[in-house]
């Protein structure tokens, strides 16, 4: 399958295919997903114009069919920085050495390396950059063992748990 799939940085052009890939997903693959609700105008306006974020994108390349993407933030949210702060990880938006990072695989393509590909380039990315860090944004839910099986399969490491709609866990992954 690997000949199939290709990973680039996301442009604003692409921004009504990664809305039209979040849109069909169902109910429960969304609320694994979540906080995501993307629509075109906010991908192409907030997200992918924006140098605090960078997105990339997992597309096949016989059907040009968006297949996964993962948006990064380079910053932190202050709620996050407070709840990570009693793991004892200090985070400062203002050294600019943590991201987060929020990926979605089409379920027609999990277990196919396809979220390991963008993980891995996002993390390239984010080297050259020169950040040192990355959490997984809004943590992970605790119910999606597939998932935490991934990020621990991935180098991220389980760092605490958290309440919001359900358990969950803050997963960190230390850049090298």
């Amino acid at each position: 399958m690997d000949q199939l799939i290709q990973i680039r940085v996301a442009v604003k052009s692409d921004a009504h295919h990664i809305a039209d890939f979040y849109m069909q997903l169902n109910d429960t693959n969304k609320a694994k997903f979540a906080p995501h609700d993307f629509k075109a105008d906010y991908l192409s306006d907030q997200i992918l114009e924006n140098s605090s974020y960078i997105a990339v994108i997992a597309e096949n390349t016989t059907t040009k069919e968006l297949i996964g993407y993962a948006v990064t933030q380079l910053w932190i949210f202050d709620y996050d920085i407070e709840r990570w702060a009693t793991y004892e990880i200090r985070i400062d938006n203002e050294n600019k050495k943590f991201a987060c990072i929020a990926p979605a695989v089409s379920l027609k393509y999990q277990y196919a390396g396809v979220g390991t590909k963008l993980v891995q380039s996002t993390i390239r990315i984010l080297k050259e950059k020169l950040y040192e860090d990355v959490l997984l944004w809004g943590g992970v839910k605790c119910q999606n063992v597939p998932a935490v099986q991934f990020y621990l399969k991935n180098g991220f490491k389980l760092i605490g748990h958290f309440e919001y709609q359900g358990g969950n866990y803050d997963m960190h992954l230390k850049i090298d």
